[in-house]
């Protein structure tokens, strides 16, 4: 376990080997409690939820918080052909399953609405609920928005990816520099896996 040196995210990381690759995750809370999996979007991190883990963490649940493998303080696979939405949804089902989860409650943002409505398609049987937020479905034949096209686009081209700014522009306030630091902190610590 190690903890991350952000005055507002004071979670130990645990981690799991999942196809070679190490996921770092967060599992605070009572062992016993309700399990809410709480699956990160894309370009963030486990870091996004750290205004409500503690709530949940009051009510009495287990909070699990995965980073998907390329984000956050997860390995980064360099090829850039590994990350598909198959091997993201086998990286977080390999991850699902060795914790053993069973009638978790999931939480998905963005890519983790996508992903984490996937899993649960998969493991029925194992989630109690779920709440999808600004996500879609991408086995219905349907055009993305334009606003996908475009961030697609940034994200391939682009040297340097200002996560904190990225996610200021989506939000009702302005971030502040420790939040913007906390947002950008894996991608200058971040664990490379070729």
């Amino acid at each position: 376990m190690s903890n991350i040196p952000l005055t507002d995210f004071p979670y130990s990381q645990l981690s799991a080997q999942v196809d070679g690759i190490q996921l770092c995750y967060i599992d605070e809370g009572d062992i016993d409690g309700p399990v809410i999996l709480l699956l990160h979007g894309v370009p963030t991190w486990s870091y996004t939820f750290r205004k409500i883990i503690p709530e949940c963490l009051k009510a009495g649940n287990r909070v699990i918080a995965p980073d998907i493998p390329g984000f956050g303080m997860s390995e980064k696979p360099l090829d850039p052909n590994k990350y598909t939405l198959d091997n993201l949804v086998f990286w977080l089902s390999e991850f699902f399953l060795k914790l053993n989860l069973k009638k978790a409650y999931l939480f998905g943002h963005d890519w983790g609405a996508i992903l984490g409505m996937i899993l649960a398609a998969k493991y029925p049987g194992q989630f109690s609920g779920i709440i999808a937020c600004n996500g879609f479905l991408p086995v219905i034949p349907a055009r993305a928005p334009l606003s996908f096209y475009l961030w697609r686009l940034f994200a391939n081209y682009s040297p340097y990816l200002p996560v904190g700014e990225i996610v200021n522009m989506g939000c009702s306030r302005r971030l502040t520099s420790n939040e913007k630091r906390g947002y950008n902190y894996p991608f200058s610590k971040y664990k490379r896996k070729n």
